[in-house]
Protein backbone atom coordinates (compact mmCIF):
# COMPACT_ATOMS: atom_id res chain seq x y z
CA UNK A 1 0.00 0.00 0.00
CA UNK A 2 0.98 3.32 -1.11
CA UNK A 3 -1.23 5.75 -0.22
CA UNK A 4 -0.73 9.18 -2.29
CA UNK A 5 -1.52 12.53 -0.42
CA UNK A 6 -3.53 13.81 -3.09
CA UNK A 7 -6.33 11.03 -2.78
CA UNK A 8 -6.45 11.83 1.02
CA UNK A 9 -9.11 14.57 1.65
CA UNK A 10 -10.28 15.55 5.17
CA UNK A 11 -14.12 15.04 3.97
CA UNK A 12 -13.39 11.44 3.73
CA UNK A 13 -11.56 11.17 6.82
CA UNK A 14 -14.31 12.87 8.58
CA UNK A 15 -17.00 10.86 7.12
CA UNK A 16 -15.49 7.50 7.50
CA UNK A 17 -14.74 8.40 10.71
CA UNK A 18 -18.19 9.00 12.33
CA UNK A 19 -19.75 6.07 10.33
CA UNK A 20 -17.31 3.88 12.08
CA UNK A 21 -17.69 2.41 15.40
CA UNK A 22 -15.64 1.39 18.38
CA UNK A 23 -15.42 -1.98 19.86
CA UNK A 24 -16.68 -3.52 17.04
CA UNK A 25 -20.30 -1.62 17.54
CA UNK A 26 -20.74 -4.10 20.30
CA UNK A 27 -21.81 -1.28 23.11
CA UNK A 28 -24.89 -0.51 24.87
CA UNK A 29 -24.55 2.81 22.99
CA UNK A 30 -23.07 3.31 19.52
CA UNK A 31 -20.21 5.65 20.11
CA UNK A 32 -18.27 6.48 16.66
CA UNK A 33 -13.81 6.67 16.14
CA UNK A 34 -14.92 10.44 15.01
CA UNK A 35 -16.56 10.65 18.65
CA UNK A 36 -13.83 9.07 20.23
CA UNK A 37 -11.22 11.19 18.51
CA UNK A 38 -13.51 14.70 19.65
CA UNK A 39 -12.72 13.40 23.39
CA UNK A 40 -9.70 12.42 22.95
CA UNK A 41 -8.69 16.23 21.60
CA UNK A 42 -10.72 17.56 24.38
CA UNK A 43 -8.48 15.90 27.35
CA UNK A 44 -5.14 16.79 26.04
CA UNK A 45 -3.36 20.65 26.53
CA UNK A 46 -4.04 22.70 23.63
CA UNK A 47 -0.47 21.75 22.00
CA UNK A 48 -1.46 18.22 21.34
CA UNK A 49 -5.14 19.04 20.61
CA UNK A 50 -5.02 18.58 16.65
CA UNK A 51 -2.61 15.58 17.05
CA UNK A 52 -5.15 13.59 19.58
CA UNK A 53 -7.63 14.61 16.87
CA UNK A 54 -6.56 12.78 14.41
CA UNK A 55 -4.76 10.32 16.26
CA UNK A 56 -6.99 7.78 14.13
CA UNK A 57 -7.49 9.08 11.62
CA UNK A 58 -5.94 6.16 8.88
CA UNK A 59 -9.24 4.32 10.63
CA UNK A 60 -11.20 6.24 8.05
CA UNK A 61 -9.70 3.48 5.43
CA UNK A 62 -8.76 0.51 7.81
CA UNK A 63 -11.02 0.15 10.13
CA UNK A 64 -11.34 0.04 13.80
CA UNK A 65 -9.71 -3.03 14.58
CA UNK A 66 -9.66 -4.04 18.21
CA UNK A 67 -6.33 -3.87 19.96
CA UNK A 68 -6.29 -7.61 20.96
CA UNK A 69 -7.06 -8.65 16.85
CA UNK A 70 -4.42 -5.53 15.99
CA UNK A 71 -1.64 -7.38 18.06
CA UNK A 72 -2.13 -10.64 15.90
CA UNK A 73 -2.24 -8.92 12.63
CA UNK A 74 1.69 -7.14 12.00
CA UNK A 75 0.83 -6.68 8.63
CA UNK A 76 -1.87 -4.15 9.46
CA UNK A 77 0.41 -2.62 11.74
CA UNK A 78 2.93 -1.82 8.63
CA UNK A 79 -0.11 -0.61 6.60
CA UNK A 80 -1.62 1.39 9.41
CA UNK A 81 1.75 3.10 10.05
CA UNK A 82 2.34 3.91 6.64
CA UNK A 83 -0.90 5.60 6.24
CA UNK A 84 -0.78 7.54 9.34
CA UNK A 85 2.76 8.92 8.01
CA UNK A 86 1.16 10.48 4.75
CA UNK A 87 -2.01 11.43 6.58
CA UNK A 88 0.63 13.02 8.79
CA UNK A 89 2.81 14.94 6.87
CA UNK A 90 -0.23 16.41 4.39
CA UNK A 91 -2.21 17.46 7.29
CA UNK A 92 0.90 18.64 9.63
CA UNK A 93 0.66 16.68 12.77
CA UNK A 94 3.46 14.51 14.57
CA UNK A 95 3.72 10.84 13.95
CA UNK A 96 4.24 8.87 15.76
CA UNK A 97 2.02 9.80 18.31
CA UNK A 98 3.29 12.30 21.61
CA UNK A 99 3.09 10.41 24.70
CA UNK A 100 0.62 12.74 26.09
CA UNK A 101 -1.84 11.63 23.02
CA UNK A 102 -1.48 8.23 23.42
CA UNK A 103 -2.12 8.85 27.58
CA UNK A 104 -5.04 10.39 26.93
CA UNK A 105 -5.97 7.71 24.20
CA UNK A 106 -5.88 4.61 26.85
CA UNK A 107 -7.67 6.81 29.37
CA UNK A 108 -10.71 7.91 26.91
CA UNK A 109 -10.74 3.89 25.92
CA UNK A 110 -11.12 3.01 29.38
CA UNK A 111 -13.91 5.44 30.37
CA UNK A 112 -15.59 3.91 27.25
CA UNK A 113 -15.10 0.27 28.24
CA UNK A 114 -16.52 0.99 31.57
CA UNK A 115 -18.95 3.17 31.13
CA UNK A 116 -20.80 1.12 27.73
CA UNK A 117 -19.35 -2.06 27.12
CA UNK A 118 -19.65 -2.52 31.17
CA UNK A 119 -22.57 -0.10 32.32
CA UNK A 120 -23.96 1.36 29.41
CA UNK A 121 -24.73 4.42 31.28
CA UNK A 122 -22.36 6.68 29.81
CA UNK A 123 -24.00 9.64 27.44
CA UNK A 124 -22.80 9.60 23.67
CA UNK A 125 -24.11 12.44 21.78
CA UNK A 126 -23.19 12.31 18.76
CA UNK A 127 -25.05 10.95 16.02
CA UNK A 128 -22.72 10.30 12.63
CA UNK A 129 -24.23 13.99 11.34
CA UNK A 130 -23.30 15.64 14.32
CA UNK A 131 -20.13 13.55 15.14
CA UNK A 132 -18.97 14.97 11.28
CA UNK A 133 -19.83 18.10 11.73
CA UNK A 134 -18.15 18.38 15.21
CA UNK A 135 -15.01 16.34 13.42
CA UNK A 136 -14.82 19.16 10.65
CA UNK A 137 -15.21 22.03 12.66
CA UNK A 138 -12.33 21.06 15.09
CA UNK A 139 -10.23 20.23 12.48
CA UNK A 140 -10.47 23.68 11.00
CA UNK A 141 -9.98 25.31 14.12
CA UNK A 142 -7.11 23.55 15.45
CA UNK A 143 -4.77 22.57 11.94
CA UNK A 144 -1.91 24.36 11.46
CA UNK A 145 -2.36 27.51 9.71
CA UNK A 146 0.39 26.29 7.27
CA UNK A 147 -2.23 23.44 6.30
CA UNK A 148 -3.76 25.06 3.44
CA UNK A 149 -7.00 21.86 2.45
Amino acid sequence: MNPNPDDILIEDIALGLSREGRFSNQGHQRITVAEHSIRVCRRVPSEFAFCALMHDASEYLLKDIPKPLKNLLPEYRVIEGRLMFVISQKFGFTWPLPEKVKQADQVELEIEWRTNMLFGHQDYVYNETSAYDVFIYLFEELKPKEINV
